[in-house]
């Protein structure tokens, strides 16, 4: 075996009272990830979470690789793993773009809006968002 232990040297024999605080402990943890997690999807969406989740993804697996391959075999880079990530960060940028390209169309229809007095009218382009006095009939 190469490098350090990853876990501590113990005689078999483990006290109930220790194996039962080590059991709360991992569920108030795993409880307030859950709850971290979903008050995260209240705030920002489940589209962002999920793009959040894909991040998580890719660093999870390069971590991974840096620090655990030494260790244990099914930890180092693989092709299947690759393409996986791959994939994932394909949708990321993917979904970046869109995000970008919406908040772009978002911005010329807001201010399109602001041009709706009676004197103006809005001529919305591709590319901007022009309010011309006097353009409507009064």
């Amino acid at each position: 075996r190469h490098g350090p232990q990853l876990y501590a040297p113990h005689d078999g024999e483990v006290e109930t009272g220790t194996v039962a605080l080590l059991y709360a402990g991992l569920t108030l943890v795993n409880a307030m990830h859950a709850l971290v997690f979903f008050e995260l999807l209240d705030r920002i969406g489940a589209v962002s979470s999920a793009v959040m989740k894909g991040v998580q993804l890719v660093l999870v697996f390069a971590f991974s690789v840096l620090f655990f391959c030494r260790y244990q075999a099914s930890q180092c880079f693989s092709w299947p793993k690759a393409i996986g990530v791959a994939t994932v960060v394909a949708g990321l940028l993917t979904y970046a773009a869109g995000a970008r390209d919406s908040r772009r169309q978002a911005e010329r229809q807001r201010r399109c809006i602001y041009c709706e007095a009676p004197s103006t009218e809005c001529v919305c382009t591709s590319t901007e968002s022009t309010c011309i006095l006097g353009a409507r009939g009064v």
